[in-house]
């Protein structure tokens, strides 16, 4: 029994769920490149992006982005699903989406984009977790 409780405690069973970076800054450019490969494979394109200061959450802290994208209505919609169901787990915080007035002419046959504002974070355990100290 004291073996399975010690192989039990041994084991992440969070890990899959959370970002596994050594600090804040590459906890953000790994969100930042996921959100880049997302936003590209539906075409879509990236405005901006910004890191907002990590907020605690108990043992965690929420790493966050704030990014505006240019995205048509499909690609959103498949977007917002890879963001929320792939691992590691990603949570939107914020969404807002316009409509940009169309051209008329050549432009009307392409998709619509939408001007998507977006802030989105992942977790990662807090470096103070546990007792540790930081250096």
């Amino acid at each position: 029994m004291r073996a399975q409780v010690a192989s039990l405690r041994e084991q992440d069973l969070l890990a899959p769920f959370l970002i596994n970076a050594a600090n804040d800054a590459l906890a953000a450019v790994e969100l930042q490149e996921r959100l880049k490969a997302i936003t590209l494979a539906h075409e879509g394109r990236i405005l901006s992006t910004r890191v907002l200061q990590a907020v605690a959450d108990g043992a965690f802290e929420r790493i966050l982005v704030d990014a505006r994208l240019e995205i048509p209505l499909e690609g959103l919609q498949d977007l917002l699903h890879e963001i929320e169901t792939r691992k590691p787990y990603l949570f939107v915080d914020e969404l807002s989406v316009m409509a940009r007035p169309q051209r008329r002419g050549a432009q009307a046959a392409a998709a619509e984009m939408l001007e998507t504002r977006l802030t989105f974070y992942g977790l990662r355990r807090r470096a103070d977790n546990g007792g540790e100290t930081g250096g």
